[in-house]
């Protein structure tokens, strides 16, 4: 959920410039998770991280077309149906949780 609301936050402001400060404001990400947020949305190619005057700024990022569209449904979602996006957020297994737990499931030897 942090990872989306940065980034509907940034797609809803496409001309706006945030820092960090502004965006921990206008979202409940903080710190290192808005830092992990934030690399992970820049290396997706939905932010792009500025330099304005010594300060690193965070704009929306997403590239025209496919992208771009998606985020726009992403973001119509977020505000018609928010419950409804949350609860599928969250219903979607973590694969890294999966991946560990799956290192320790005991498994039958067939021979």
């Amino acid at each position: 959920m942090d990872h989306l609301d940065v980034l509907i936050r940034l797609h809803d402001n496409p001309d706006a410039a945030f820092t960090s400060a502004e965006l921990e404001a206008a979202t409940h990400v903080r710190g290192g998770a808005l830092s992990r947020v934030i690399d992970d949305l820049r290396e997706a190619g939905l932010a792009r991280v500025v330099d304005r005057e010594g300060t690193l700024s965070v704009l929306y990022g997403a590239r025209v077309g496919e992208q771009r569209d998606d985020v726009a449904a992403l973001a119509l979602m977020y505000h018609q149906r928010p419950v409804s996006l949350v609860r599928l957020v969250y219903e979607q297994p973590s694969t890294q949780l999966r991946s560990f737990s799956d290192a320790f499931r005991l498994r039958k030897d067939t021979e």
